[in-house]
């Protein structure tokens, strides 16, 4: 499964990330990020199930953990967290089903 997402200021892509889901040759779910001007990042899923997903990656700069979590129907809520410069962070997101616009980027 691939995915973008997007930051729009003032009607113009600030930042971007592409995302992408696969199963490697050991069975486990990898969810492989590549945000702006950034190395790609691989966290491998450590909990699937009751709608929730969290993906981990001990290893990287920030986050260590991403979960994403179904919020109801048409939304869902992503939390990313770790440590960064020896504190303990996090930082949640809310995203909600919107038709695709039919206009020109």
């Amino acid at each position: 499964m691939l995915g973008v997402g997007r930051l729009i200021r003032d009607g113009r892509t600030v930042e971007h990330e592409f995302l992408r889901l696969h199963v490697d040759g050991q069975n486990q779910v990898i969810y492989t990020a590549t945000p702006s001007q950034q190395k790609e990042t691989a966290f491998v899923a450590t909990r699937i199930a009751d709608g929730t997903a969290t993906f981990e990656n001990p290893a990287h700069d920030f986050p260590q953990s991403i979960t994403y979590s179904r919020a109801n129907d048409s939304g869902m809520s992503v939390r990313i967290e770790g440590t960064r410069n020896g504190a303990q962070r996090a930082m949640e997101f809310q995203f909600e089903r919107a038709a695709c616009s039919s206009q020109s980027l």
